[in-house]
């Protein structure tokens, strides 16, 4: 779909992601997408896109927290978030934003099916630090592999892919 907010080579994923019924999220730059809230969004969407007028923006925030409905669904997928803790301290938007994020990933981590956990700065280097991986399991379907890049993301479902991404 060229003419919305999603781009085409994003609703793969997107399709994967609604129907999970476990999703792993390693988000080492910034705080997971499905976990953000409307500021962080704006203010991550700003910094990255080439048209910012405020319906061009809105529109991509709108369809951002559109995700965020199938935690509040009846039966939630189960969640995983891996977020390097480098990701609670990076200054996105303003101090009252950076507030608003963390005490709403604090409320999520409540959710008995959410579970985050935080990839201490100590680590150093991990497999991971290439970016974004996102897994979603779903009964009867193969697994998919979402990564991020510029100019766009791939979606696959590869089981070697998948399988690599798992153990990274």
């Amino acid at each position: 779909r060229t003419d919305g907010p999603v781009p085409s080579w994003f609703e793969s994923w997107l399709a994967a992601e609604e129907t999970a019924a476990m999703l792993k999220y390693w988000s080492p730059l910034i705080i997971t997408p499905i976990f953000q809230t409307a500021g962080y969004a704006r203010a991550l969407l700003l910094a990255a896109q080439t048209d910012t007028s405020d319906d061009a923006i809105d529109a991509l925030v709108a369809a951002k927290l559109a995700r965020a409905a199938i935690l509040d669904r009846a039966d939630p997928p189960d969640v995983i978030a891996l977020i390097d803790e480098h990701a609670l301290y990076r200054l996105i938007g303003s101090p009252e934003v950076m507030n608003e994020q963390l005490l709403h990933v604090a409320d999520l981590a409540e959710r008995p099916y959410v579970c985050v956990q935080v990839v201490p700065m100590t680590v150093g280097a991990t497999a991971g630090l290439g970016g974004d991986i996102n897994l979603a399991s779903s009964d009867g379907t193969p697994d998919a592999l979402h990564t991020d890049a510029i100019p766009e993301g791939h979606t696959t479902e590869s089981r070697a892919h998948v399988r690599q991404a798992t153990v990274v």
